[in-house]
């Protein structure tokens, strides 16, 4: 980073292309808001799962997450094989809160001249109970389909150092109107494809920096590892996002 170097120009958003730039649920876009831009949002199921984030962008291509914090219910998994009963119960057992630190940097955007965008988001923490961590890393694409479509393929991988496991998101996003869009996605675990998940989300756009998620998904959780595992129930949750 150099401070007196001229930042990337980003171009104003207009409302009726905000759906393009709100993040998923289990599958993230390339999007970073505006320099100095604060973004917060918590989200509760209900399996009693809570979640919360807060980032903060200190350029037009670099967004610190300072908190991303995790307390996932301890629900059963569909695939009880050796190494997801490890994680589970390394990372996701009863009581478990995870809290995570870490950034992403926007590498390819329209706003370079580039056709599509494309960042690399990392982040490091650790489960308190259990006192282990793990590495999680993802290369985020996203594609303007037309003016009412946008494609995100994000592979991803987490590494603990006891067992791993790594896959590939995709989801579409589609504008229903200026204030409704609807989101399918998909996370394919590549090491078990057992642990094949999905989710659909409604988002209303509340204001220009508002926004509630209305979903229904079939993954353990929302935050990184959680994201490539599936669990037995189907869950119904709801999200606020502020932009401030």
């Amino acid at each position: 980073i150099t401070p007196d170097y001229r930042d990337t120009i980003k171009s104003p958003i207009i409302f009726e292309k905000k759906y393009l730039y709100q993040h998923g649920l289990t599958v993230n876009n390339a999007f970073i808001p505006r320099r100095g831009t604060s973004e917060v949002w918590a989200s509760y199921d209900d399996s009693g799962s809570l979640f919360g984030f807060y980032g903060y962008s200190i350029s037009n291509i670099f967004q610190i997450e300072f908190a991303n914090l995790a307390r996932i219910k301890n629900d059963e998994i569909y695939n009880n094989s050796k190494a997801n009963r490890t994680l589970k119960n390394t990372f996701f057992s009863d009581g478990n809160f995870n809290n995570r630190f870490g950034g992403t940097l926007n590498i390819f955007s329209p706003d370079k001249g580039d056709l599509f965008w494309m960042s690399l988001r990392t982040t490091l923490g650790r489960e308190q109970k259990s006192v282990q961590g793990y590495l999680f890393s993802e290369i985020l694409n996203t594609f303007q389909i037309n003016e009412k479509l946008a494609l995100n393929i994000t592979p991803k991988y987490a590494w603990s150092g006891i067992k791993s496991t790594g896959g590939v998101g995709l989801s579409v996003i589609y504008k229903i109107n200026q204030r409704l869009s609807f989101s399918p996605e998909i996370n394919f675990n590549l090491r078990e494809i057992d642990d094949t998940n999905q989710s659909m989300i409604f988002k209303y756009f509340i204001n220009d920096n508002r926004s509630l998620d209305f979903f229904i998904t079939n993954a353990l959780g929302i935050q990184d590892m959680s994201q490539l595992m599936k669990s037995k129930e189907k869950k119904i949750g709801i999200r606020l996002k502020l932009l401030i």
